[in-house]
């Protein structure tokens, strides 16, 4: 069988083995394989793993920035979204806002939520009268079936006159199709119902 120099470097002969194109390892005394530690093929390994932990570095580098951007491209949306919706009832026309308002306090009537409702009223109301106080009125009335029939807005842009229809129970008495003449103020960009007081 022939011999070949070892692959490792130890300045011996070996036998190929069954692989003679590979280094030659089997039976080499030469201490600790130096020529795996010290050879040029252990060098170059060496290089080539620490060229791929750059590369994992690098990849969850560019991924984390993306999940940063992506985070930020979300809290900007919402951003928009809010600032979008708060300014709604100044793109609408003072028609349009008024009527979305009444709606509103007609649904939480319906609703009975007359915590809701204590939010549509005028400010000068609220300085008199608190939630509590409003909250503690013993009501025995609902609302069922309402529409905004005509929205009328003095001159002034200030004040506006209102026609509701609906129906009503009071106690055990049913009363169909009544109509309610509703008067709203603007207070800074919303309008406030402005409740008749005994």
């Amino acid at each position: 069988m022939s011999r070949k120099k070892c692959g490792l470097r130890c300045g011996k002969e070996h036998s190929p083995g069954k692989n003679p194109g590979l280094p030659i390892t089997k039976g080499c005394r030469s201490g600790f394989f130096p020529g795996i530690i010290n050879g040029p093929n252990f060098d170059q390994g060496r290089k080539e793993g620490r060229g791929t932990v750059k590369e994992k570095e690098k990849r969850q580098m560019k991924k984390n920035s993306l999940i940063k951007l992506s985070v930020i491209i979300l809290v900007v949306l919402a951003a928009l979204a809010v600032g979008a919706w708060q300014a709604l009832p100044l793109l609408q026309s003072p028609e349009k806002a008024l009527q979305s308002r009444v709606a509103g306090m007609m649904t939480a009537r319906v609703d009975q939520n007359w915590a809701e409702i204590y939010k549509y009223l005028v400010p000068e109301y609220k300085k008199k009268v608190s939630k509590e106080s409003f909250l503690g009125v013993q009501r025995n009335i609902s609302f069922n079936n309402f529409s905004v029939e005509t929205v009328k807005i003095a001159p002034s842009g200030n004040e506006a006159v209102v026609t509701v229809k609906y129906d009503m129970k009071i106690m055990s008495f049913d009363v169909p199709d009544h109509r309610e003449t509703q008067n709203w103020v603007k207070s800074g960009f919303k309008w406030y119902y402005q409740m008749k007081e005994d």
